[in-house]
């Protein structure tokens, strides 16, 4: 790829990054200053947060896209961040949306005794897959920005050489957690639906977490579905690498917006908003009831984190 194609991806690119870090910063800064928001359920959007910045850390800070910043080693280290902190933020959406299951569903409010499991599945897995690649020095330039390499040659050296961990990294514990998430999301659906024939207000419908649930599994799917393609484009050599820099735009766009919706979507809620109105106003409003993943909790159950969400 050309260094103007790179630029020019760097360019467009740059001002969603920016809106991306901001919002999952302040999701980050919120956690960190207000007490009533470290709750369990907030605690993993906060994870899902710090992986979110990791990503845009990697595209933007330690880009290697403009000619001026080009080195061996910053490549390498955009690779590794951005194999470690992709994988990381889908995973925390499947714990997010298991937790969401758990409570609705099951009506089980214990969900904080697992989040030391969590927090190996969601961190500890992709950590120790960072050391696959490293295997094989497939680390390094990947058609649009530094991930994963491909070796040329035949179909098999390719496989093995690159292909292999790119399927293991990112492409199937994707999909199985796509999967995953529509099956989750939709059980809950139909019990929430259950839980509110009975509603007439149509305020309270509009404001419940079944339409908001209904955007999750949505977001991971067109946000992650150009990059997909951009990748099995690559992986079958099907594009020429002096014109594969339009799938990387799309590619590499829709990564960072992914985290930015994720952001707005799971953090931005009601809860969250009040709270930075009272530290914006510096006077006490009274709570409004919040009908979203994040909730208030009460007594004892406030500090290990309670999981409900309706």
């Amino acid at each position: 790829m050309a260094p103007l194609s790179y630029e020019t991806i760097y360019w467009i690119d740059l001002p969603i990054c920016i809106l991306s870090a901001i919002v999952n910063f302040l999701i980050f800064v919120a956690y960190i200053y207000f007490r009533d928001l470290r709750i369990y359920n907030f605690r993993l959007v906060f994870y899902l947060a710090i992986s979110e910045l990791l990503t845009c850390t990697g595209k933007k800070y330690l880009a290697f896209m403009l000619p001026w910043w080009q080195s061996y080693e910053m490549c390498i280290a955009q690779a590794i961040i951005l194999n470690f902190s992709g994988l990381s933020s889908i995973l925390w959406t499947s714990v997010i949306s298991f937790t969401i299951y758990r409570s609705v569903v099951l009506e089980k409010k214990d969900g904080w005794k697992y989040e030391m499991y969590y927090l190996l599945y969601a961190f500890g897995i992709p950590l120790s897959m960072n050391f696959l690649p490293m295997l094989t020095n497939s680390f390094g330039e990947a058609e649009g920005w530094c991930w994963i390499t491909i070796e040329g040659g035949s179909f098999i050296r390719t496989f093995l050489g690159g292909n292999l961990w790119r399927i293991i990294n990112y492409i199937a514990p994707l999909w199985l957690i796509i999967f995953f998430n529509f099956v989750m999301y939709l059980r809950t659906l139909a019990k929430i639906r259950r839980m509110i024939d009975n509603v007439t207000d149509e305020d309270l419908r509009k404001n419940m977490l079944y339409n908001r649930l209904k955007l999750y599994p949505l977001m991971l799917l067109i946000c992650h579905l150009p990059v997909t393609v951009h990748r099995v484009l690559g992986f079958f050599d099907i594009v020429d690498p002096d014109n594969v820099w339009l799938t990387s735009l799309l590619a590499s766009f829709f990564i960072i917006l992914s985290g930015f919706l994720n952001a707005v979507v799971y953090g931005l809620t009601d809860r969250v908003k009040q709270e930075l109105q009272k530290l914006m106003l510096a006077t006490s409003s009274d709570s409004s009831e919040d009908i979203s993943f994040i909730t208030s909790s009460e007594g004892d159950e406030n500090g290990r984190g309670s999981t409900y969400t309706i």
